[in-house]
Parts: C-alpha cells; sequence; structure tokens
C-alpha cells in the first residue's frame, strides 16, 4: 500500500507543469563562438537599446511586474523614449532588474494586436547591465557606424 501511494506522490510532482526550467545554452567565451552568439541575439531581437530602469510597479496579477524605462540610446527597432516592460513569472522571462541601473536590452514582440505590444525580454537574450556589456555596445556602435 506505501508502495502504491509513493508512486502516486511520485508522478504528481513529475507531471507538474512546474518543474519545468528554462534552460539557455550557455553563453560562449570569446572568440567565434561569440561572434556567432551576438549576431544571433541581434537577429533575433525586435529592439536593441540601451536604457536606465526608472520606476517598477506591480501589475494586477501577483505575478506581473511592470518596469518603466528611460530609453537613452536606440540600435534597433523604433523605441519611444519611455519603454515599458511587463514581466511575469514565465520560465524565461528576464525579470530582474533593478531600478536606477542601466542595461543593454534585447527584447522581442510576444504578442501584437491592432493597439499594442507586448515585449518578451528573456533571460537567455543579450540581456545585461551596461556595466557588463561594454564588449557589446561597442560592437553596436561599430556596426550601426558602418551603416
Amino acid at each position: 500500500m506505501l508502495r502504491f501511494l509513493f508512486f502516486i506522490v511520485l508522478s504528481c510532482f513529475i507531471s507538474s507543469k512546474e518543474a519545468q526550467a528554462c534552460s539557455c545554452a550557455r553563453v560562449p567565451m570569446p572568440g567565434t563562438a561569440q561572434d556567432a552568439y551576438f549576431e544571433k541575439q541581434a537577429q533575433q531581437a525586435d529592439y536593441i537599446f540601451l536604457a536606465t530602469v526608472t520606476d517598477q510597479r506591480a501589475g494586477s496579477e501577483k505575478s506581473k511586474e511592470f518596469w518603466d524605462f528611460k530609453v537613452e540610446k536606440v540600435w534597433k527597432g523604433n523605441v519611444q523614449p519611455v519603454f515599458t516592460y511587463e514581466s511575469s513569472q514565465e520560465m524565461c522571462s528576464f525579470g530582474i532588474f533593478k531600478k536606477e541601473e542601466t542595461y543593454l536590452v534585447y527584447a522581442t514582440i510576444h504578442q501584437k494586436d491592432d493597439t499594442s505590444n507586448v515585449y518578451d525580454i528573456s533571460s537567455c537574450s543579450y540581456t545585461r547591465l551596461a556595466s557588463k556589456a561594454q564588449d557589446a555596445l561597442v560592437r553596436l556602435d561599430a556596426e550601426s557606424a558602418e551603416k
């Protein structure tokens, strides 16, 4: 009887959706693989910009937060001076921003309808603190100067 109960409990944990996790390929070290990774991220992003977090507020649902960014520089896409990101607790959502910190942001359009867009900033993207993205910032500036 105990074995039977053990297997029922075990099967509940195995089949639970909560057990799923986000898995990103490891970010390659500098060199050729790094170049390919950078190019892939740039191609996949709808928007690439540098911005500072100005506000964080809770949404109507517990799992959502809203982050306002003051956009300082744009390399890709038509980004407004204030960019609002609605994060969720989806597995791969990049949701750990710090107020008054500056980030290099790679965002994609997650959902689009006639009136608004919902953006996705994935933890698997090249999004990171600007202070840890100097190589990417230099490269983005160089590539935009070539155009």
